[in-house]
Order: structure tokens, then C-alpha cells, then sequence
């Protein structure tokens, strides 16, 4: 008789390897006839003029398959920190791969709010605290909380149109609902309701 142990379970995910360095998608056609293939190539019109020229010299060679090479890959979850969050914490849901504010904790599951008010359930196990490596918006050394206009401060990072800009400046403040920042590569925004924003742990040095 033998025996096995399990030491370690480990929750892996397979995508299409969309990195830099992926291999590229490559193409070929196959006569469904007799077999003869075309060059593998990364540009899908030779491999279909291939088959079309096939057929010029094979005039009963009618059926073709499409053979596409794609690159994939594979990571392993970073095991979340469990339990280490309160109710109205900014938490990284690691099944769903989104940000969210814990509204309610019920045993083993949690209930998230998104920055556009949708809500969600989720299992404990998968919800991370920051500082964390899950969250791809997350700069190092940074923690996610949710912040209205009048908490904002410089250096904080703040999601707009689709891309992370570090606060620069802070215009005067016209009212208590919003407030005018100064993002680099932007320009002038003004933030007028409570947002999902990346705060360094490390204060930025005070400008001389």
C-alpha cells in the first residue's frame, strides 16, 4: 500500500500569452486531399494564396484546414491575504480581477462594491489587501483606498480614461464636492465624487 500527501493546492490560470516577448501567432493551410501543407507563416495571406495556387495545380482539391498556432501561458496565484480588512476597505477580488469596497462581511464570503456603485459576492479566499502584486493598476508601494475630492493629495494615483496618472498638483478647491487635479500627461481633471485612488505608503519629499 502506498500513501500520498498533498502539501500544497495551488489555483493556476491559462490565457493567450499577450506579453512582449510571446511567441508570435503563426498560420498554415493543409489540403484536406493529400495532406500537403503550406509554410508556417505570420501573415495569413501567403498561407491562403498557398491554397488557392494548390487548387490551380489541383483542380479536385477542394477542402483545406486552417492550422493557427497561438502562444498561451500559465500563472499561479499569489495566495491572498485572508481576513486582514475591514468593512469599507478597497480589496482586490483575485476571481473576478477587479477592484472593490468591502461593504459586508458574512462568513465565509464578502460582499464588494465596485467605483460605479455594482455589487458582487465573492468567496474570502480570493479577496487580497494591499499592499499587493495581484492588482495590475497597483504601483509598488502603494495602497488602494477610496477617497473623496476633499482627501485627494499629491502624489496619489487616480485611474482616468482608462490609464494610471500621478496627482502633480491641487488646484484651489471650489466647492466641497469636487476638486481640480493636475495629472501629467493629462492635464486639468476635475474629480467631483469618491474614487478608487493608489496612495504610496511613502509620502512623496516636499517640493523645496
Amino acid at each position: 500500500m502506498s500513501t500520498r500527501s498533498v502539501i500544497r493546492h495551488e489555483r493556476w490560470t491559462l490565457e493567450p500569452d499577450l506579453e512582449p516577448d510571446a511567441e508570435a501567432t503563426t498560420y498554415a493551410m493543409q489540403c484536406a486531399v493529400c495532406e500537403a501543407a503550406s509554410d508556417t507563416d505570420e501573415d495569413f495571406a501567403d498561407p491562403q494564396n498557398w491554397a488557392l495556387n494548390h487548387s490551380g495545380r489541383n483542380p479536385s482539391h477542394h477542402s483545406y484546414r486552417e492550422i493557427t498556432t497561438q502562444p498561451w501561458r500559465t500563472w499561479m496565484h499569489t495566495a491572498p491575504v485572508r481576513w486582514g480588512f475591514d468593512v469599507g476597505d478597497v480589496v482586490w477580488d483575485d476571481h473576478a480581477r477587479r477592484r472593490g469596497v468591502v461593504t459586508v462581511r458574512n462568513g465565509g464570503s464578502v460582499r464588494l462594491s465596485g467605483d460605479s456603485g455594482q455589487e458582487w459576492i465573492t468567496d474570502i479566499d480570493s479577496v487580497a489587501t494591499y499592499p499587493t502584486d495581484l492588482d495590475p493598476d497597483c504601483p509598488a508601494g502603494a495602497v488602494a483606498m477610496k477617497v473623496g475630492p476633499d482627501s485627494v493629495r499629491i502624489g496619489d494615483r487616480v485611474r482616468v480614461q482608462g490609464q494610471i496618472h500621478a496627482v502633480h498638483d491641487l488646484r484651489p478647491p471650489v466647492n466641497n464636492t469636487s476638486r481640480t487635479l493636475v495629472l501629467p500627461g493629462h492635464g486639468d481633471w476635475t474629480m467631483n465624487q469618491p474614487r478608487i485612488i493608489y496612495r504610496p505608503l511613502t509620502p512623496p519629499p516636499a517640493t523645496p
